[in-house]
């Protein structure tokens, strides 16, 4: 007992040594060598109970439109699983998903060295064995074909290993086969039988349409609607078509009206699950889930063929849709992850047109909610649009106005040149001296105006621009440049505040000192305020308890009168803000 009692402290210390320099090996960056430690710390740890977590096809996480952020999120999380040392991971994934798989640093490194184990498609002595050794089991027996001298499980073993893609058929054309000999009990299975399913690449399509026929006209017709829930677009060029997994209550009808397309698609489920078309399980929260048994059937199925063909744009655009979905629910429904203007929300618009009947509640709310987005962004930009059309209404108001007096004087002009040709040729002559006069006056006020705008000095040049028109309201290129630098140069025309005085609720009076310098204001915040007029700075505040109707400056600038709607008047220091007296 000392000798097992001593072992066991030796080794103990030692997984604390070895444990020590693993953590030292980690912190200096040297990771492989750490690993080689903790391989070392484990030979020596006594034995503890592991957890082993099952991953059954993890293709899925790249074929149910999960996004990127969540699928990495998923493979973080079992990263730390297996890191932790305390969790065995065991994942399937299908060979032709082994590019998606590399996208993710950490499953290429939990893949190596030795993390991978390619299972190799079976020998044809495999297969044998799988369809032979259990009918041998239950007592069964295959029928030998007289004229060729076959025996069935040959003739099976040999097609189904022509390729890997045949066992999900081989399993259920065996699962046909053993029925039609139970319904019998003579425990053969039989070349007719065999035949008449389809044999091998037939079975599975023939058996799915014979069901498919016993179903009635309303059950016959949500076939399309069934096939939207349960199929998606694989990646790459050939979007080989694989199964998808949804909650069996996206399938049922509602009951609110007899309208409802869904109507008729719990009988056609129902009876695929019976015939192990379709496979019924139950997810973590309990919520019953259905998928395809067999993707083969998808492959296999012609009527399945046909609607993809016709389909394969919409898979597409549902995928994309719920990729985007599945990430807004996530992210706690924030408004950046909602569909964007453009492609991505006329996608859903129309997916929610025609088969927004069919969706999800969240499905429609979150298309609904894209849209509300869409139309609150183009409210906010018509009414920064309607801000910019008044301002430039107001300059062309202003341009306007300003032309109008150029047009008056320019009536006028025209009015006593009348008179003066009616006066006489020497009144004339005048005229048209004083008209030349004013033309060369207009273009000397525009080039005045174009070099101050060159000097910078915009209000000087707007109004030597307005002098040239004045002068000479013909004179087409000064008007187009004032029209311009009024557009352009807009902000420039409208008078900007020298201050701004700030309270927290309405303003009711206001007061100039009577030298000027200072502003008193009076508001409904409960308070009155002394500003420096020139900066707009605080200088003193006035406290009351309610409502200060008014402020006033006693002569010489040195007190403060205010008044409150709480019937009391109080009289203040303007300089210090103290309390004199108060009534």
């Amino acid at each position: 007992m000392r000798i097992a009692h001593a072992a066991r402290e030796c080794k103990i210390q030692r997984c604390h040594s070895l444990e020590e320099r693993e953590r030292q090996l980690r912190s200096s960056g040297r990771l492989d060598d750490a690993g080689s430690a903790r391989q070392q710390r484990e030979r020596f740890e006594l034995p503890k109970a592991r957890l082993v977590l099952v991953v059954d096809q993890l293709e899925e996480l790249f074929t149910s439109g999960f996004s990127q952020e969540l699928r990495q999120r998923y493979v973080t999380a079992l990263a730390g699983l297996v890191r932790s040392g305390r969790v065995f991971v065991l994942a399937t994934l299908r060979n032709d998903f082994y590019a998606s798989y590399q996208e993710f640093p950490d499953l290429i490194e939990l893949t190596k060295p030795g993390g991978k184990f390619d299972l190799r498609p079976p020998t044809p002595s495999e297969i044998g064995n799988m369809i032979q050794l259990p009918a041998e089991a239950a007592g069964l027996h295959f029928e030998q074909e007289r004229e060729t001298g076959q025996r069935l499980d040959d003739a099976l073993r040999d097609t189904a290993s022509a390729t890997p893609e045949s066992l999900p058929l081989l399993e259920h054309v065996l699962s046909l086969l053993y029925d039609q000999q139970n319904s019998r009990g003579d425990g053969l299975l039989r070349w007719s039988d065999y035949r008449e399913l389809g044999e091998l690449r037939g079975a599975l399509a023939k058996h799915a349409e014979a069901v498919f026929s016993t179903l009635g006209p309303d059950a016959q017709r949500v076939f399309p609607l069934v096939m939207l829930h349960l199929v998606t677009l694989g990646q790459g060029e050939e979007e080989v078509p694989n199964r998808r997994t949804v909650p069996y209550r996206d399938l049922v009808a509602s009951g609110e009206t007899d309208q409802d397309p869904k109507t008729g698609a719990q009988g056609f489920v129902d009876l695929f699950i019976e015939k192990r078309l379709l496979v019924a399980d139950t997810d973590p929260q309990g919520e019953v889930t259905v998928g395809v048994a067999h993707e083969a059937l998808l492959r296999e199925w012609q009527r399945v063929k046909e609607w993809l063909a016709e389909n394969r744009e919409f898979l597409r655009m549902r995928d994309r849709l719920d990729s985007r979905l599945k990430l807004w629910l996530s992210r706690g429904k924030q408004r950046d992850d909602l569909l964007e203007p453009g492609l991505h929300l006329a996608e859903g618009e129309k997916l929610l047109k025609d088969f927004g009947a069919s969706f999800s509640h969240e499905k429609r709310d979150y298309i609904y909610a894209s849209v509300a987005e869409r139309n609150r962004r183009r409210q906010v930009q018509a009414r920064i649009r309607y801000a910019v059309v008044t301002a430039i209404s107001v300059l062309a108001i202003v341009a306007g106005f300003q032309w109008l007096q150029a047009e008056r004087h320019r009536q006028r002009a025209e009015k006593n040149a009348a008179l003066a040709r009616a006066e006489g040729a020497r009144i004339a002559e005048v005229a048209g001296k004083l008209h030349d006069q004013l033309r060369q006056a207009s273009w000397t006020s525009f080039n005045q105006a174009e070099r101050q705008f060159r000097l910078g000095e915009w209000r000087e040049g707007i109004a030597l621009l307005a002098r040239a028109i004045k002068f000479d309201p013909e004179n087409a290129v000064a008007s187009e440049r004032f029209f311009q630098e009024l557009i352009v140069h807009r902000e420039k025309a409208l008078l900007l505040p020298i201050a701004s005085f700030a309270h927290q609720d309405t303003v009711e009076s206001v007061a100039f000192s009577p030298d000027g310098s200072r502003i008193l204001t009076a508001s409904r915040d409960k308070t009155a305020k002394l500003w420096d007029a020139a900066s707009g700075k605080l200088l003193v505040s006035f406290e009351h308890q309610a409502i200060v109707w008014y402020g006033v400056f006693s002569p010489d600038g040195a007190r403060v009168l205010t008044a409150s709607s709480s019937r009391t008047a109080k009289l203040w220091e303007a300089a210090s803000g103290k309390p004199i007296s108060f009534i």
